[in-house]
Protein backbone atom coordinates (compact mmCIF):
# COMPACT_ATOMS: atom_id res chain seq x y z
CA UNK A 1 0.00 0.00 0.00
CA UNK A 2 1.29 3.45 -0.94
CA UNK A 3 2.12 5.60 2.08
CA UNK A 4 -0.10 8.64 2.37
CA UNK A 5 1.52 12.03 1.87
CA UNK A 6 0.05 14.64 4.22
CA UNK A 7 2.10 17.61 2.95
CA UNK A 8 -0.11 20.71 2.46
CA UNK A 9 -3.08 19.05 4.16
CA UNK A 10 -4.75 21.10 6.88
CA UNK A 11 -5.86 19.77 10.27
CA UNK A 12 -7.57 22.46 12.31
CA UNK A 13 -5.06 25.32 12.54
CA UNK A 14 -2.16 23.13 11.40
CA UNK A 15 -0.85 22.91 7.84
CA UNK A 16 1.53 20.04 7.18
CA UNK A 17 4.91 21.23 5.89
CA UNK A 18 7.04 18.10 5.71
CA UNK A 19 7.58 14.65 7.14
CA UNK A 20 10.28 14.38 9.80
CA UNK A 21 12.06 11.46 11.45
CA UNK A 22 9.53 9.00 12.89
CA UNK A 23 9.07 8.37 16.59
CA UNK A 24 10.56 5.01 17.60
CA UNK A 25 8.69 3.41 20.48
CA UNK A 26 10.38 1.31 23.21
CA UNK A 27 9.08 -1.75 21.30
CA UNK A 28 10.81 -0.50 18.14
CA UNK A 29 7.58 0.51 16.40
CA UNK A 30 7.84 3.41 13.97
CA UNK A 31 5.16 6.11 14.14
CA UNK A 32 5.20 8.69 11.35
CA UNK A 33 5.64 12.32 12.41
CA UNK A 34 4.99 15.56 10.53
CA UNK A 35 6.24 19.13 10.90
CA UNK A 36 3.28 21.51 10.83
CA UNK A 37 2.85 25.28 10.66
CA UNK A 38 0.17 26.68 12.95
CA UNK A 39 -1.93 29.70 11.96
CA UNK A 40 -0.28 31.62 14.81
CA UNK A 41 3.11 31.20 13.08
CA UNK A 42 4.59 28.55 15.36
CA UNK A 43 5.92 25.20 14.11
CA UNK A 44 5.04 21.94 15.82
CA UNK A 45 5.96 18.31 15.14
CA UNK A 46 2.95 16.00 15.48
CA UNK A 47 2.44 12.25 15.34
CA UNK A 48 0.41 11.21 12.29
CA UNK A 49 -2.32 9.46 14.27
CA UNK A 50 -2.77 12.58 16.43
CA UNK A 51 -3.38 14.62 13.27
CA UNK A 52 -5.68 12.23 11.44
CA UNK A 53 -7.72 11.44 14.55
CA UNK A 54 -8.23 15.14 15.25
CA UNK A 55 -6.47 15.01 18.63
CA UNK A 56 -4.01 17.79 17.79
CA UNK A 57 -5.45 20.76 15.91
CA UNK A 58 -3.03 23.55 16.79
CA UNK A 59 0.37 24.18 18.35
CA UNK A 60 -1.46 24.70 21.64
CA UNK A 61 -2.36 28.36 21.14
CA UNK A 62 -6.01 27.69 20.34
CA UNK A 63 -6.69 25.87 23.59
CA UNK A 64 -6.83 29.06 25.60
CA UNK A 65 -8.49 31.06 22.82
CA UNK A 66 -11.32 28.55 22.48
CA UNK A 67 -11.87 27.84 26.16
CA UNK A 68 -11.21 31.20 27.74
CA UNK A 69 -9.04 31.65 30.84
CA UNK A 70 -7.18 28.86 32.61
CA UNK A 71 -9.65 29.11 35.49
CA UNK A 72 -12.50 28.53 33.02
CA UNK A 73 -10.78 25.37 31.80
CA UNK A 74 -10.52 23.83 35.28
CA UNK A 75 -13.84 25.17 36.62
CA UNK A 76 -16.21 22.30 37.53
CA UNK A 77 -13.70 19.84 36.05
CA UNK A 78 -13.41 17.72 39.19
CA UNK A 79 -17.07 17.81 40.21
CA UNK A 80 -18.46 14.26 40.19
CA UNK A 81 -15.06 12.53 39.96
CA UNK A 82 -14.42 9.35 41.91
CA UNK A 83 -11.54 10.56 44.06
CA UNK A 84 -11.04 7.08 45.53
CA UNK A 85 -9.94 5.78 42.13
CA UNK A 86 -6.14 5.31 42.00
CA UNK A 87 -6.13 7.12 38.65
CA UNK A 88 -7.70 10.31 39.99
CA UNK A 89 -4.54 11.88 41.42
CA UNK A 90 -2.64 11.06 38.22
CA UNK A 91 -5.29 12.78 36.10
CA UNK A 92 -5.59 15.74 38.48
CA UNK A 93 -1.82 16.33 38.60
CA UNK A 94 -1.74 16.14 34.80
CA UNK A 95 -4.29 18.96 34.65
CA UNK A 96 -2.45 21.02 37.26
CA UNK A 97 0.92 21.04 35.50
CA UNK A 98 -0.74 21.98 32.23
CA UNK A 99 -3.08 24.75 33.42
CA UNK A 100 -2.18 26.01 36.88
CA UNK A 101 0.59 28.61 36.72
CA UNK A 102 1.60 28.14 40.37
CA UNK A 103 2.43 24.44 39.79
CA UNK A 104 6.18 23.77 39.88
CA UNK A 105 6.09 21.95 36.53
CA UNK A 106 3.88 24.45 34.66
CA UNK A 107 6.89 26.03 32.95
CA UNK A 108 7.76 22.68 31.35
CA UNK A 109 4.19 21.80 30.33
CA UNK A 110 1.48 24.43 30.07
CA UNK A 111 3.87 27.24 29.21
CA UNK A 112 5.32 25.14 26.38
CA UNK A 113 1.92 24.22 24.96
CA UNK A 114 1.98 20.62 26.21
CA UNK A 115 -1.69 20.47 27.07
CA UNK A 116 -4.52 17.99 27.63
CA UNK A 117 -6.90 16.88 24.87
CA UNK A 118 -10.49 18.16 24.98
CA UNK A 119 -11.88 14.69 25.70
CA UNK A 120 -10.05 14.53 29.05
CA UNK A 121 -11.17 18.04 30.04
CA UNK A 122 -14.93 17.62 29.81
CA UNK A 123 -16.80 19.14 32.76
CA UNK A 124 -18.46 17.52 35.77
CA UNK A 125 -16.26 14.43 35.94
CA UNK A 126 -16.78 13.27 32.38
CA UNK A 127 -13.21 14.14 31.40
CA UNK A 128 -11.84 11.92 34.17
CA UNK A 129 -14.23 9.14 33.16
CA UNK A 130 -13.02 9.40 29.55
CA UNK A 131 -9.40 9.32 30.77
CA UNK A 132 -10.09 6.07 32.62
CA UNK A 133 -11.92 4.52 29.68
CA UNK A 134 -9.15 5.39 27.23
CA UNK A 135 -6.22 4.15 29.33
CA UNK A 136 -7.88 1.31 31.20
CA UNK A 137 -6.91 0.08 34.65
CA UNK A 138 -3.68 1.31 36.14
CA UNK A 139 -1.35 -1.59 37.03
CA UNK A 140 0.05 -1.31 40.54
CA UNK A 141 3.11 0.91 40.64
CA UNK A 142 2.72 2.08 37.03
CA UNK A 143 2.93 5.73 35.95
CA UNK A 144 1.37 7.86 33.25
CA UNK A 145 3.81 8.26 30.35
CA UNK A 146 3.77 10.25 27.13
CA UNK A 147 5.13 8.33 24.14
CA UNK A 148 6.38 11.54 22.52
CA UNK A 149 7.59 14.01 25.15
CA UNK A 150 7.20 16.89 22.70
CA UNK A 151 3.43 16.38 22.57
CA UNK A 152 0.70 16.81 25.16
CA UNK A 153 -1.71 14.37 26.78
CA UNK A 154 -4.11 12.40 24.57
CA UNK A 155 -5.21 8.76 24.13
CA UNK A 156 -2.77 8.20 21.26
CA UNK A 157 0.22 9.64 23.15
CA UNK A 158 -0.31 8.23 26.66
CA UNK A 159 0.04 4.86 28.36
CA UNK A 160 0.68 3.23 31.73
CA UNK A 161 4.31 2.17 32.17
CA UNK A 162 6.61 0.75 34.83
CA UNK A 163 9.03 3.08 36.59
CA UNK A 164 11.98 1.86 34.50
CA UNK A 165 10.18 2.62 31.23
CA UNK A 166 9.15 6.02 32.57
CA UNK A 167 12.73 6.89 33.51
CA UNK A 168 14.02 5.65 30.14
CA UNK A 169 11.47 7.68 28.16
CA UNK A 170 11.75 10.84 30.28
CA UNK A 171 13.03 13.90 28.45
CA UNK A 172 16.15 15.80 29.38
CA UNK A 173 15.85 17.93 32.52
CA UNK A 174 15.41 21.68 32.01
CA UNK A 175 18.32 22.17 34.44
CA UNK A 176 20.63 19.96 32.40
CA UNK A 177 23.58 21.91 30.96
CA UNK A 178 25.49 19.02 29.39
CA UNK A 179 23.07 18.38 26.54
CA UNK A 180 22.91 14.67 27.41
CA UNK A 181 20.49 13.05 29.82
CA UNK A 182 22.32 11.49 32.75
CA UNK A 183 25.50 13.52 32.31
CA UNK A 184 26.20 16.35 34.79
CA UNK A 185 29.16 18.43 35.87
CA UNK A 186 30.30 17.55 39.41
CA UNK A 187 31.67 20.85 40.66
CA UNK A 188 33.14 19.42 43.86
CA UNK A 189 35.58 17.24 41.92
CA UNK A 190 35.63 19.11 38.57
CA UNK A 191 34.65 16.05 36.55
CA UNK A 192 31.77 14.99 34.33
CA UNK A 193 29.53 12.43 36.04
CA UNK A 194 27.57 9.79 34.11
CA UNK A 195 24.61 8.13 35.83
CA UNK A 196 21.19 6.57 35.26
CA UNK A 197 18.21 5.40 37.26
CA UNK A 198 17.22 1.72 37.24
CA UNK A 199 14.89 -0.25 39.51
CA UNK A 200 14.63 2.62 42.00
CA UNK A 201 18.41 2.98 42.26
CA UNK A 202 20.71 5.75 41.09
CA UNK A 203 23.63 4.06 39.35
CA UNK A 204 26.88 6.00 38.95
CA UNK A 205 28.56 4.97 35.71
CA UNK A 206 31.78 6.90 36.28
CA UNK A 207 33.56 10.25 36.41
CA UNK A 208 35.43 11.71 33.45
CA UNK A 209 37.63 14.64 32.49
CA UNK A 210 36.19 14.67 29.00
CA UNK A 211 32.50 15.33 28.29
CA UNK A 212 32.49 12.93 25.35
CA UNK A 213 33.74 10.06 27.53
CA UNK A 214 30.93 10.72 30.01
CA UNK A 215 28.34 10.70 27.22
CA UNK A 216 29.75 7.42 25.89
CA UNK A 217 29.53 5.92 29.39
CA UNK A 218 25.90 6.99 29.67
CA UNK A 219 25.01 5.49 26.27
CA UNK A 220 26.85 2.26 27.12
CA UNK A 221 24.96 2.11 30.41
CA UNK A 222 21.66 2.43 28.57
CA UNK A 223 22.56 -0.59 26.43
CA UNK A 224 23.27 -2.62 29.55
CA UNK A 225 20.42 -1.57 31.85
CA UNK A 226 17.71 -0.56 29.36
CA UNK A 227 18.38 -3.30 26.80
CA UNK A 228 14.89 -4.78 27.11
CA UNK A 229 13.28 -1.35 26.72
CA UNK A 230 15.16 -0.24 23.61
Amino acid sequence: MKRKNLVNEVFGKLKVVEEVAPYISPKNLKIRKWKCLCECGQYKEVLQNALTAGLTKSCGCSTYLNRGSKSDITNNLRVGCNREDSRYNVWSMMVQRCYEENHEAYESYGMKGKLVCDRWLEKFGKGFKNFCEDLGERPKGFKLDRIDNELGYSPSNCRWVSDDVSVFNRGISRNNTSGCKGVTWAENINLWQAQLGFQYKNIILGYYDDWFDAVCARKSGELVYYKELM
